[in-house]
């Protein structure tokens, strides 16, 4: 992500956000596809879009100057 390793803590907690995402988006479709913008995705296209938009939020991706 940002040319460094993600430490392990951020790797479980991104892990984790990918797992509920998943199990949240199998029990309300209508918003997989709203979350997406795409009437075929599936629950796991829909977390890995959250947690893509989660990673691209962090700090470490973020730059500052």
């Amino acid at each position: 992500m940002t040319g460094r390793a993600l430490p392990p803590a951020k790797q479980r907690v991104l892990k984790r956000l990918y797992a509920d995402a998943v199990l949240r988006f199998d029990k309300a479709q209508d918003k997989t596809s709203r979350w997406t913008g795409n009437a075929n995705a599936t629950s796991t296209d829909a977390a890995l879009a959250l947690v893509a938009n989660t990673m691209l939020n962090m700090d470490e991706f973020v730059t500052k100057e």
